[in-house]
């Protein structure tokens, strides 16, 4: 009887571990997804290094009505470190966006999402910032473009094209009304030249900012 006992409670310090780990590697991968209205941050932009010149209020003009007239449109920002880029985003009407920032490292579950273990120790399919986006039609915006894995933008590809992506067999994201991939980028270069992320982002409009 109490060897049952020490076996049970062997089994279950073994559970709690294994629950810890997996905890902290979804930690590591799936930060909670911040979600920025423009609508909240306006009072922000008179205190950022961004000031609307005549100039880049074209720029905002332009990018409002490309984006009120062809709904299914993306964007590609691109401008030198410093030069403004989040702060031109806020400086649109009424939009609600989620950030990611890429590494080289990322993959598709970055973005769509995986299953992890929840509480009670059951796995759960936890959306990731893309999943989120499409779904609230929201604004997907991903910074440093540049370092994305080429293999990440062929299967991101078919958003920017057919506004549709399919995950697995039985998953496909179809994005609600509103949704839209904004790339941000530090490199005019990836524009100029033809680079290994060209076939994706020549599907964007591109924004520069000087």
């Amino acid at each position: 009887m109490h060897f049952t006992e020490h076996i049970e409670i062997d089994k279950l310090r073994v559970n709690k571990n294994e629950y810890k780990r997996q905890r902290e590697v979804n930690a590591k991968q799936f930060d909670e997804i911040e979600i920025l209205d423009t609508n909240k941050v306006k009072d922000e932009i008179e205190h950022t290094e961004l000031v609307l010149t005549d100039y880049l209020s074209k720029l905002v003009n332009e990018a409002e009505s490309k984006t009120r007239r062809e709904i299914l449109s993306h964007l590609l920002i691109v401008g030198d470190e410093g030069s403004g880029k989040m702060s031109f985003l806020k400086s649109l009407q009424s939009q609600r966006f989620i950030v990611v920032t890429l590494e080289e490292t990322f993959d598709s579950k970055n973005l769509v999402g995986t299953y992890v273990c929840n509480e009670t120790g059951e796995f759960v399919f936890k959306k990731g910032p893309l999943t989120v986006a499409a779904e609230e039609g929201m604004w997907l915006v991903l910074r440093n473009i540049e370092k994305c894995p080429p293999d990440l933008l062929s299967f991101l590809l078919p958003l920017t094209i057919e506004n549709k992506l399919k995950v697995t067999s039985s998953f496909e994201i179809t994005p609600k009304l509103g949704f839209r991939i904004v790339a941000l980028s530090s490199q005019p270069r990836i524009v100029k030249e033809k680079t290994s992320i060209s076939p994706f982002t020549q599907n964007l409009h591109t924004i520069f900012l000087d």
